[in-house]
């Protein structure tokens, strides 16, 4: 597809858009990510909190996710510090790295412009954007897949076998990031099984080494899991929640639907669209971009069905808008459109603009709080400082959540004196990180301060000999929202009964 370009966009294909202009691109990008993060800084998410504490201390697993991302949190607050800056860094140096591998996609599947529209592009995506000053496991998911990608088409192209060992440890990386990996093998495998060219692919060892390695870099994860009851795989299961008791679901299946156009962004996501719909008449003028279809329409099909038949977060479908970005980049130059590439990446660039500037927005527009997509963490430092107050006139009490979305913020807002916190959790059966770790049934007779966001206790006022209300603690977020919590001090816990 790439050959029916216009003949300025190939002249200039070498020169405009080779390594260093991209690489200036990327790096104009990530240093203004760096430093929105610096500049502008904002209180953690629950789940940010959480993944800092889990980097506290490096291990092979966790209750919800693999390990990598607190790996990553460990490595970059050890060397610049426990800041929220520092503990989100690793988002945007991730996307960085996953953009020149997407740019080595594009380059040796097509050209030179190919590969730097699909990364300037990627790069820009709205949901990258956003991805990218939040610490979450998706920069290190895509990260990895992206080079994977990278890699197994240097492997296909006969390069040198040992690009399928590389393959291998890649995957076995985004495993440990997450598990959503293994669509990837999944798309691996189906690619040789669906195109006849391809199929003696199968009686090579090139393939099957890649899935050994990666299901080997698996293993001292799944021995973690063996230990603590396989906590994470239970909580993966959960989560899809495949079998429900109403077993469609049209309001959430849509409702995934519309996030694929804030996330991979409206003009591409209805150029993917309009390709997938004449993707047999595509095939025939281009056989890379079967390929590219095999990495992008299963993922992005199953998750549609998982949101239908039960739920999917807008997240869950990102992967397959790796190679679909490539794929629609190249459709749009085999149209003779890039300037439709060049509008989409302006359009990015303005979405990114006003998401790393919305607090100046906020003080701006009345009413536009209710629209930023940051609010369910604002407000927790503020509270972090009142209750350090109030738990220096309580000495030698713990503190006790009966939520992990109170607890991660105000440990890490209250750091060093909440690290004895424990959680609300009278179930056998761990259903967080925090009740894994700590069991208060080891605790009968000693002193708590419930921190939460109901208002009232009595839902654990059985457990403990008195309860009194000493605190209410409030933030106001907006002239609409407030942040509230209450404390109360029980005292002699007597066992969950």
């Amino acid at each position: 597809m790439a050959g029916r370009t216009s003949d300025g966009d190939s002249i200039h294909s070498v020169s405009v858009y080779g390594v260093l202009p991209l690489g200036l691109l990327v790096l104009a990008v990530t240093a203004w990510r760096l430093v929105t993060l610096i500049t502008q800084p904002r209180d953690l998410f629950f789940d940010e909190a959480q993944y800092w504490m889990w980097a506290q201390a490096p291990a092979w697993g966790y209750f919800s996710k693999p390990p990598v991302i607190a790996w990553i949190i460990a490595l970059t607050t050890g060397l610049c510090g426990d800041g929220e800056a520092c503990i989100r860094f690793g988002a945007p140096l991730a996307y960085m790295i996953g953009t020149f591998a997407l740019y080595d996609v594009g380059r040796r599947l097509y050209d030179p412009m190919i590969g730097f529209w699909s990364a300037a592009i990627f790069l820009t995506l709205p949901g990258v954007s956003f991805s990218a000053i939040v610490i979450s496991v998706d920069p290190f998911l895509l990260m990895f897949w992206a080079l994977a990608l990278s890699v197994l088409v240097r492997a296909l192209m006969g390069e040198h076998f040992a690009w399928w060992v590389v393959l291998g440890g890649l995957i076995g990386l985004g495993f440990l990031s997450k598990y959503s990996m293994l669509f990837f093998v999944l798309s691996l495998l189906l690619y040789p099984v669906l195109s006849p060219m391809r199929r003696p692919l199968l009686k090579t060892a090139g393939p099957w080494m890649s899935v050994i390695l990666a299901l080997t870099c698996l293993v001292p994860n799944l021995l973690w899991n063996a230990t603590h009851d396989f906590a994470t795989l239970q909580h993966t299961k959960d989560n899809v929640h495949f079998l429900v008791s109403s077993f469609f679901h049209p309001d959430k299946g849509l409702a995934f639907l519309g996030a694929q156009f804030a996330v991979f962004g409206p003009i591409p996501m209805i150029m993917l669209i309009r390709f997938a719909t004449c993707f047999s008449l595509v095939i025939k003028i281009d056989r890379n971009a079967f390929f590219l279809i095999v990495f992008t329409l299963p993922i992005l099909f199953l998750m549609i069905i998982e949101a239908f038949l039960s739920r999917a977060h807008a997240n869950w479908a990102a992967p397959a808008f790796v190679s679909a970005t490539v794929l629609v980049v190249a459709w749009s130059a085999y149209q003779n459109r890039i300037w439709l590439l060049r509008v989409v990446f302006a359009m990015h660039l303005a979405a990114a603009a006003t998401l790393y500037n919305i607090a100046l927005i906020q003080g701006t527009f009345n009413g536009a709080e209710q629209y930023d997509p940051f609010r369910r963490g604002r407000g927790w430092a503020l509270i972090g400082q009142m209750l350090m107050d109030i738990r220096a006139k309580h000495p030698g009490t713990a503190l006790l959540f009966d939520t992990r979305k109170v607890l991660a913020p105000l440990v890490y807002y209250t750091r060093p004196i909440a690290f004895d916190s424990v959680i609300w959790h009278p179930s056998v059966t761990a259903t967080n990180h925090f009740a894994l770790i700590d069991d208060m049934r080891e605790s009968v007779g000693s002193n708590f301060l419930l921190i939460t966001e109901h208002s009232n206790e009595h839902n654990i006022k059985y457990a403990f000999l008195q309860t009194e209300l000493i605190a209410v603690l409030r933030v106001p977020l907006s002239a609409r929202l407030t942040r509230e919590v209450r404390i109360f001090r029980c005292e002699a816990f007597q066992g969950y009964g």
